[in-house]
């Protein structure tokens, strides 16, 4: 009995110790604006001419000791990466459905051998020269679909409270300005945007404030999805649902469809 009561009350002065180190560490506006511009939420090649981009991050909260130093390169998907995280790649979903559309992409221009979904899930997606590159509008996250709350993960941090000031800095700052550099700099054939209730979020980060809307309808089956097109350059960039919900491209075969209509630009 002793020695549970022992090991609760460890395990209590372990959880107030990491609460109080947390509080110790209070980031910068400048400090955070200065990581919020780096490669923090981005992954794969940035050379590749087929982007994907999204609202939001859904993997684990960022240790904010990190934020103090910007992130100097993406995360690519090698073969280290794919060690260390063998156990969790069966469970990132959305990950698992741009795959799905970068496979029909490029099964659809035939300049390779097919490669289905899985298959290139498991040895492309991401890779250090690999097709695509992965980006994020706000990259801080909360863990996986949301689940831990704003204020509980980053409640401590003036900074990034209220939660529409961080947001505000990613538009005003040097994340919204990093990202049309990198695109500027970079020319993709195509950026793919998922989730139509950020279209002006997406025009604005990639500079496609001005650039002339055409809509196509994505239809493989009975119901067909908008898609938003724009032109600027050599970039097309594609608003489109989300990869889940009802109103998003949920199923293998929408976003197949997407990767074949993905291919006409490239």
């Amino acid at each position: 009995m002793l020695a549970s009561r022992e090991r609760g009350a460890a395990a209590e002065d372990n959880v107030q110790d990491r609460a109080h180190d947390r509080a110790q560490i209070a980031i910068s506006r400048h400090c955070l604006d200065a990581y919020l511009g780096s490669y923090v939420g981005m992954e794969g090649n940035p050379a590749a001419d087929l982007w994907f981009c999204d609202v939001r991050s859904n993997g684990e909260p960022v240790p904010l000791a990190s934020m103090l130093s910007p992130v100097a390169a993406p995360l690519v998907w090698d073969a280290a990466f794919r060690q260390r995280q063998r156990e969790l790649l069966a469970r990132w979903a959305t990950q698992q459905k741009i795959a799905r559309i970068a496979a029909a992409v490029r099964n659809t221009l035939g300049s390779v051998a097919p490669c289905e979904a899985q298959a290139y899930f498991e040895r492309h997606l991401y890779g250090p020269s690999g097709w695509e590159f992965k980006l994020t509008l706000f990259p801080l996250p909360t863990g996986e679909s949301g689940a831990r709350s704003w204020t509980r993960v980053y409640g401590n941090q003036p900074a990034l409270n209220p939660q529409e000031r961080y947001l505000d800095l990613c538009r005003e700052g040097s994340r919204f300005r990093a990202i049309g550099a990198l695109r500027r700099q970079r020319q993709p054939k195509v950026i793919v945007c998922l989730g139509t209730r950020n279209t002006e979020d997406f025009l604005r980060a990639f500079g496609f404030g001005e650039a002339r809307q055409r809509q196509h309808v994505l239809q493989p089956a009975d119901q067909g999805k908008p898609i938003q097109v724009y032109a600027d350059g050599p970039t097309t960039l594609l608003v489109c649902p989300p990869l889940s919900g009802a109103s998003g491209l949920n199923s293998d075969v929408l976003q197949t469809a997407l990767g074949r209509f993905i291919a006409g630009f490239m």
